[in-house]
């Protein structure tokens, strides 16, 4: 079964939900930057932009959520005054790919001018 370019684009963040001892926070932001990258390249690859371009939305909700759950574990790791710089950057590194992304995608024309 080919998995949907949504599914695909947060794997990741599936396994975060459910934390098990080797999931670490910190690498969220990161895995579903690459993620992205690999999906992206995928697409153009395959000249089949409008099958991800129809995830667009869940994609943008997926992300906030994202960002939520860090924004949690950051709170959450200030009151217990653990250090909390490589959560906060793997933040910040989602944060710039959402900001760089979504005012950019608002069509399939966009989209396809994004992957090339």
């Amino acid at each position: 079964m080919v998995a949907t370019p949504v599914r695909e684009l947060f794997e990741p963040f599936s396994r975060s939900r459910q934390p098990e001892p080797w999931v670490q926070p910190e690498s969220i932001g990161e895995s579903l930057v690459r993620a992205w990258d690999r999906v992206s390249a995928d697409t153009l690859r395959s000249g089949d932009a409008e099958h991800l371009h129809a995830t667009r939305d869940e994609y943008r909700t997926g992300l906030l959520a994202a960002l939520q759950l860090l924004d949690g574990y950051l709170i959450l790791t200030a009151r217990s005054g653990d250090p909390a710089d490589r959560l906060r950057a793997s933040r910040d590194a989602l944060q710039r790919h959402h900001n760089s992304l979504f005012p950019r995608w608002q069509t399939l024309d966009d989209l396809e001018g994004i992957l090339l």
